[in-house]
């Protein structure tokens, strides 16, 4: 005889089953204290939480790093305060040998201590360390001795100066290069004097883009290589390529034709003012204003808005003005679109890229949506040259920390973009660092060799993330550095005044950078703790379990399992009568 389970026994069974289940899988996470033990638990929910960790796992490791580099600093710092001391001393003994009340003999003497002084400093430079690394004697402040002229020169391009003056164009101007070649040229003393150049072939008497695009680097201008900014006398190098970036950029890009010599579809003021924009020129203007009014400045664009120096005026000064001219018109020109309601300078820009067989300023200053101006060139030229571009140089801040370069915060109350920082010290230094050109470098160039050369440079990880970090550059501070090392008071006890002063100053500075870098890496990993809680928070939201919540579940499923077992007793009694009664 076969009893089977009656639909109360049935139910029962199930319902023990799964509370006990549940209770378990309940237990697992009130036991591990977390929500998720596995990715059957929650999937996307896993696959977050992991991303997330490794955020946290990166940034406790970055603060580790970032209290490594302090320290670094801080022994490179007390390194310098010693030397600096030092220098005081012999300032002090040099001031003293100076004064006639003392004999050869007792000059020498005083030398005896001042060669000591050298030595120390030697001594100091060589033996400061931070994990076997020396950090008082390296020669990153000039060029790279292991390197030649042309290699330190295009180590100068390819630390940052090609690939941020590219992103900067792309970004503030809407303009990136399509494949084409861009060759990079090195000679001495180009174009009588001319620090850089790009030159193309241009269309004539047709539109079109330029073609054979090239960019000539006056070596005896560009050294010595001093990084980041690579140097530079009248303005720093790197600024110097992006203006000529721009220039080369625009030629791959914009009509570059022209129906006549004196009739370009893009004017060179325009050309060249909006190269300047990119890098920024206040500086230009402020020396331009020394000997010239607004006036004169404006006047120089000429009534039909083609005005441009003649090949035959070689006065700096008049070149130099006509720079301004450019440079003040364009960013007139940017911000008269920007008040009418566009992006500025970009909007024409837009408008000229769309069709570079046939469009030129003229069409685009009289069909931008905003700022347009019903007689094209010609009336931008008369509103420029009046009271209106007048008054507009003479409002310019020329005296702040700000060049005026586009994005910055004179021009668009971004941050401020001093000589040092228009172009971002990446050191990046990759053999392609330009994404719309093809660059042809010179033959003789080895650019692997180059790109291995920046063991003077340390790279500090920031964050957990790739391309976050910063680089810390190594000095030198040891006798010949600072030139101190052939002071003779016997010889010539007042020049070693002015020796030690330039190398008292120098020191200075190398330790206040010190001291900024210190500060910003304390920002930098306050930042990190900070993130990093709120990562932690995050996660733990994700990850962890809710014990309340969960404590509830596991009561309930137990309340439930001891239910079921109390039903599932009850209902294997029923069968068990029967047979009593059967039997």
């Amino acid at each position: 005889m076969r009893i089977n389970y009656n639909q109360d026994s049935m139910f029962a069974w199930r319902l023990n089953t799964q509370s006990n289940s549940l209770a378990s899988k309940l237990m697992v996470k009130l036991s591990s204290g977390l929500r998720i033990n596995s990715a059957a638990d929650d999937a996307a929910g896993l696959a977050i939480s992991e991303k997330v960790r490794a955020q946290i796992r990166g940034l406790s490791q970055a603060s580790r790093n970032i209290q490594d580099s302090i320290s670094l600093v801080q022994t490179a710092e007390g390194g310098l305060t010693e030397t600096h001391s030092l220098l005081q001393r012999g300032r002090e003994l040099v001031v003293q040998a100076a004064n006639g009340t003392y004999t050869e003999e007792d000059k020498l003497k005083i030398q005896e201590e001042i060669k000591q002084i050298q030595s120390e400093v030697d001594r100091i430079a060589d033996s400061t360390e931070f994990n076997g690394i020396k950090l008082l004697n390296r020669k990153n402040a000039g060029e790279d001795d292991s390197l030649s002229d042309e290699e330190n020169v295009i180590k100068t391009l390819l630390r940052s100066a090609l690939e941020q003056s590219e992103s900067l164009i792309e970004e503030h101007y809407g303009l990136k290069a399509n494949g084409e070649d861009f060759e990079i040229k090195l000679e001495y003393d180009s174009e009588g004097g001319t620090l850089a150049y790009v030159s193309s072939l241009v269309p004539s008497a047709t539109g079109g883009t330029g073609t054979n695009i090239s960019m000539t680097i006056d070596m005896a201008d560009f050294l010595p290589a001093s990084w980041p900014n690579g140097g530079g006398s009248f303005i720093y190098n790197d600024r110097i390529v992006a203006h000529e970036m721009v220039h080369a950029v625009m030629a791959a890009t914009l009509n570059w034709g022209h129906t006549s010599a004196d009739n370009p579809a893009i004017p060179k003021w325009f050309k060249e003012g909006t190269a300047e924009f990119l890098a920024g020129g206040d500086e230009r203007v402020q020396s331009s204003l020394t000997t010239e009014s607004a006036s004169d400045i404006t006047s120089l664009m000429g009534a039909s808005g083609t005005g441009w120096y003649s090949d035959s005026e070689t006065d700096g000064g008049v070149i130099s003005n006509h720079y301004s001219m450019g440079y003040t018109a364009v960013k007139y020109l940017h911000d008269v679109i920007k008040n009418a309601g566009g992006s500025g300078i970009k909007d024409v820009l837009d408008y000229l890229k769309a069709d570079p067989a046939t469009r030129t300023l003229d069409d685009a200053l009289i069909n931008i949506s905003n700022g347009s101006y019903a007689a094209g060139l010609a009336g931008f030229a008369a509103d420029f040259n009046s009271v209106n571009g007048q008054s507009f140089i003479n409002s310019l801040d020329l005296n702040n920390e700000d060049v005026g370069a586009i994005g910055g915060f004179d021009a668009d109350g971004g941050t401020v973009k001093n000589k040092e920082n228009v172009i971002p010290d990446v050191d990046n230094l990759t053999s392609d660092p330009l994404k719309g050109f093809n660059e042809i470098w010179p033959a003789n160039i080895e650019l692997e060799r180059i790109i291995g050369s920046s063991a003077d440079r340390l790279k500090v990880q920031l964050g957990s993330n790739q391309g976050q970090s910063m680089s810390i550059d190594l000095i030198n501070v040891d006798s010949e550095a600072l030139k101190i090392k052939e002071i003779d008071v016997a010889k010539d006890a007042e020049q070693g005044i002015g020796l030690f002063n330039k190398a008292i100053e120098t020191v200075s500075g190398q330790r206040s950078k010190l001291g900024a870098l210190q500060n910003r890496l304390e920002h930098a990993l306050r930042m990190n703790e900070n993130y990093m809680e709120n990562l932690t928070q995050s996660e733990s939201r994700i990850r962890d379990v809710n014990m309340a919540k969960e404590i509830i579940q596991f009561t309930k499923q137990n309340i439930l399992a001891q239910a079921s077992q109390a039903m599932l007793a009850q209902a294997n009694q029923k069968p068990q009568a029967v047979l009593q009664l059967l039997g």
